[in-house]
């Protein structure tokens, strides 16, 4: 009978127990090759830590900077948090180390070896070259005053106003034709449909007019309630600090830096991530005291998840300076698209989304919940959703 006892009080602790692993930044002796995985001894990569990660176990990630893309998949009851509130962050950008050198005026130049599709200079975003230009650092990107207008109704000469791939230009508010500029072939953000706004090439104008043709929208999307539109995607548009334009073909990157000065030495960086996090068939697990920064997660086929205590900072962009204009951003999802996908019995608390180019957050599924969090400047463009 004590033998019988004995057997049921330790019972648990073996059906039970728990596993803690430590991972830590290489530079602070972290390796997935020779460590255990102990405080004392941490692996280098998050994904060697949930390789080994069972029911019950918890991943504790030590204070840094990590540019990693972490995948839990197949997994159930497990927790990634930082260590005793040290500060981590995913950073989804890359470092822009290469020479730069004049290439006009205040402007500057750089050849890359891969895309990217935001920059930032010493973490301040800066803003993708465009007409009429706006600017992060007064807000004014936020503001329907910095888009130019289109005239809906008959004018002299202009018997149709604007309509669906024409769009007549207001010079009240913003003078085209004034600006010697010849748009075709930029990229038209398009607010022609009342709620809704497109991304769409602009095929045909000539500088010095107030008219240009660009690819129509959905016939049953247009709308002849009120228009405004601003453009990127072309050179000629960079002429104020702040603004930068890359090109795809030669991958040069162009900047005019803040101050005008050569940028070399400078903290420049560019988006090359969308996800820090994927979370894919898997269940309870929790998210826990995270900085995300140019980066998010997305979670997929999964139920009873927590994502709390976690600041997401530039979370996602369009990639239409990478010509990639007709779909919409990759941003922050509990779920995607088609039941398969959903996310259910989920939690995200204590979260604080700022500064999106596209939506803070998308939910696909049943169930869930999000709590006290906290959103702002959110999607200046509010285009292609």
């Amino acid at each position: 009978m004590k033998f019988f006892l004995f057997f049921l009080l330790f019972l648990p602790s073996v059906i039970f127990s728990q596993n803690s692993y430590f991972v830590a930044l290489e530079s602070s002796g972290g390796n997935d090759s020779t460590n255990l995985g102990t405080i004392n001894s941490p692996f280098a990569t998050i994904n060697k830590a949930l390789s080994l990660m069972n029911s019950g176990d918890t991943c504790f990630v030590r204070g840094g900077t990590y540019y990693q893309d972490v995948v839990i998949s197949n997994k159930n009851n497990i927790v990634l948090t930082s260590y005793n509130d040290e500060f981590v962050c995913f950073d989804g950008t890359r470092k822009i180390n290469t020479n730069w050198t004049n290439y006009n005026g205040n402007i500057f130049q750089t050849t890359l070896d891969n895309h990217i599709w935001q920059l930032f200079v010493d973490n301040n975003e800066m803003v993708m070259a465009r007409w009429p230009n706006a600017n992060f650092t007064d807000k004014s990107i936020y503001n329907l005053d910095s888009w130019a207008s289109g005239i809906v109704d008959s004018v002299a000469g202009f018997p149709d106003g604007s309509y669906n791939g024409f769009e007549l230009v207001d010079p009240s508010n913003y003078n085209l034709a004034a600006t010697g500029l010849n748009i075709t072939g930029a990229i038209g953000i398009m607010n022609v449909g009342s709620f809704k706004t497109y991304n769409r090439e602009i095929t045909s104008h000539n500088a010095n007019e107030n008219f240009f043709s660009y690819n129509p929208v959905p016939n049953n999307a247009y709308r002849d309630k009120h228009h405004n539109f601003y453009l990127e995607g072309k050179l000629d548009f960079l002429d104020q600090a702040n603004e930068w334009y890359y090109d795809t073909t030669t991958m040069i990157l162009y900047l005019y830096p803040d101050n005008g000065q050569n940028p070399n030495g400078r903290n420049i960086k560019g988006k090359t991530q969308e996800y820090a996090i994927s979370i894919d068939n898997s269940n309870n697990i929790t998210i826990n005291n995270f900085f995300f920064f140019s980066t998010t997660f997305l979670a997929k086929s999964s139920s009873g998840l927590i994502i709390e205590n976690c600041h997401f900072s530039f979370p996602n962009c369009s990639k239409r300076m990478l010509k990639d204009y007709l779909s919409s951003p990759n941003v922050t999802s509990l779920g995607q698209s088609g039941n398969i996908n959903n996310v259910n019995n989920s939690i995200i608390r204590k979260c604080l989304f700022e500064y999106t180019d596209g939506d803070a957050l998308r939910i696909y599924g049943n169930n869930n919940l999000v709590e006290n969090c906290y959103m702002q400047y959110i999607d200046y463009t509010v285009s292609e959703l």
